[in-house]
């Protein structure tokens, strides 16, 4: 989902172009900011009070990785409409963009699937307060 995320996105904002720029430039750090603090203040909860099923695991649906894969490529959809000024070629670089992401979230899933084991609800805690840690940076990068 997110490597799928990261190559949809910004080829959507190279489809959409520079007329709608300048408004989805000032909210898009609030709509990544709201999303992963939403997402990952349910995860903190559900961390804490040991999940609907008590192993922790309940904001890690398919609804929350959707959303989670959405809010942390809003950025790459700004990016890509400077696809079009650029002298890029736009297929190589949506592929070396998915294909990074989903290496690494691939490597991400398994690693938190291991550790996991060991450390349960600590690790939904610590994933819940870096979403909150990401969408925080990219609003104060944007605001600051």
């Amino acid at each position: 989902m997110f490597g799928g995320a990261q190559v949809v996105m910004p080829m959507i904002g190279w489809q959409i172009g520079v007329e709608f720029r300048p408004l989805v430039e000032r909210i898009d750090h609030w709509i990544a900011f709201v999303i992963l603090g939403l997402i990952g203040a349910k995860m903190v909860w559900e961390g804490v009070r040991g999940g609907l099923d008590g192993s922790g695991s309940a904001a890690f649906t398919l609804s929350a990785l959707l959303l989670a894969a959405v809010a942390t490529s809003i950025d790459a959809l700004v990016a890509g409409f400077g696809f079009g000024v650029l002298n890029v070629s736009v297929l190589l670089a949506l592929g070396m963009i998915g294909l990074t992401t989903f290496a690494l979230s691939f490597a991400g899933v398994y690693l938190g699937h291991r550790f996991g084991r060991h450390f349960g609800q600590y690790v939904e805690v610590g994933g819940g307060l870096l979403l909150i840690a990401i969408g925080t940076k990219i609003l104060i990068d944007h605001t600051g």
